[in-house]
């Protein structure tokens, strides 16, 4: 209802594209560095809460570099 069910990009490409380390889009995404690991490697995926913070890391970049 408004809202976009549209998958944000990859986390890494995210990760990428705010030039950040693991380590660092770990504590801005609140998770752990071994999430992110598992999210990078596909061996699990985002979902929830972390799905919509991606999708402010990709749409708002600026806003979520504040994070840091």
């Amino acid at each position: 209802m408004g809202s976009s069910k549209t998958s944000p990009a990859p986390p890494q490409v995210i990760r990428s594209k705010l030039n950040v380390s693991q380590a660092t889009f770990a504590g801005m995404m609140g998770v752990s560095l071994r999430t992110i690991q598992d999210w990078e490697q596909g061996r699990r995926k985002p979902s929830g809460p972390a799905l919509a913070l991606l999708r402010i890391a990709e749409q708002k970049p600026e806003i979520f570099l504040e994070l840091t």
